[in-house]
């Protein structure tokens, strides 16, 4: 068992398999005891800031609730540990946002059109899938047109597939760069964009939904052509990850992937919860 602090509570971060064990062991430590429950399942979750940040919005607010980290592969217990301990919501990360949609009673009509779910409201014992990732884009690239922008997107994932459908319903020109070519033709079939071909230097923007940066590996484009007048948005934050070093050098334009996070988590915070939170908090909770 490895012990880490998450903001101003402490989180037990374990090497075990199931979630029900993970359950077990923060009631245990008394984390969840008259506490709204909600949390976070992925792998791997190490870098995350939801729990600092949730936790913060909570207190800001009120809400006598704790939110955990799960970071586990046992994703198909998920609406079991859910329902069973009466969580009342969670989000979803990397590399299940579209693996736990078979999970839920239903999804939102966005959730659906995307293809992937990020957060999961358990409402009266029906667990309902909701896509906020679309709105922390938008509310990353608040302050940018988008409007005839070309776009490459490297990735093929659920996260990819929220990034597609944000900038083509901003009125994009998209394409899709990924390793797997047929989720790659999957999202281009299923939106209407092309696959990645020629150079990434005649594009507006570089998108990375890859996991490039908290795990090794190669881009699905090649990133060496980028260059000051395009804008780099990477997923991966709090990391100096290979696409940011190169286009902090090469002088790029940055949009902070926290800024996604931020947005995704005030709108999953108001699913969970029926009220805003204090966006502003969340930031500084993060920083």
């Amino acid at each position: 068992m490895k012990i880490s602090t998450c903001g101003s509570d402490i989180l037990p971060k374990m090497d075990i398999h199931t979630l029900s064990d993970l359950m077990d062991a923060y009631k245990v430590r008394g984390l969840i005891a008259d506490r709204v429950i909600t949390g976070i399942i992925g792998h791997p979750l190490s870098h995350s800031d939801s729990p600092s940040m949730q936790n913060a919005a909570m207190k800001a607010a009120g809400v006598k609730g704790i939110y955990l980290t799960f970071d586990s592969t046992d994703i198909e217990h998920l609406r079991d540990v859910v329902l069973g301990y009466g969580i009342r919501g969670m989000n979803v990360t990397i590399p299940y946002k579209q693996k736990v949609i078979e999970q839920m009673d239903s999804i939102s009509e966005i959730a659906e059109r995307i293809g992937a779910v990020n957060t999961v409201i358990n409402d009266d014992g029906k667990l309902k899938g909701e896509n906020t990732d679309h709105v922390g884009i938008r509310y990353a690239f608040s302050n940018i047109d988008l409007k005839g922008k070309n776009v490459i997107i490297m990735g093929s994932g659920g996260a990819a597939r929220a990034a597609t459908y944000t900038f083509m319903d901003a009125g994009c020109d998209v394409s899709i760069s990924g390793r797997n070519e047929l989720t790659v033709n999957m999202i281009c079939d299923n939106f209407g964009c092309a696959p990645y071909r020629g150079s990434v230097k005649t594009f507006d923007i570089i998108v990375n939904c890859t996991p490039i940066g908290l795990v090794d590996g190669r881009y699905p484009a090649d990133i060496d052509d980028i260059h000051s007048e395009q804008i780099v948005f990477d997923m991966v934050y709090g990391h100096d990850t290979p696409l940011i070093k190169k286009a902090k050098k090469s002088g790029s334009r940055l949009v902070d992937g926290k800024e996604m996070l931020i947005g995704q988590g005030a709108e999953s915070f108001h699913l969970w919860f029926d009220r805003k939170p204090d966006v502003d908090l969340m930031r500084r909770a993060i920083q």
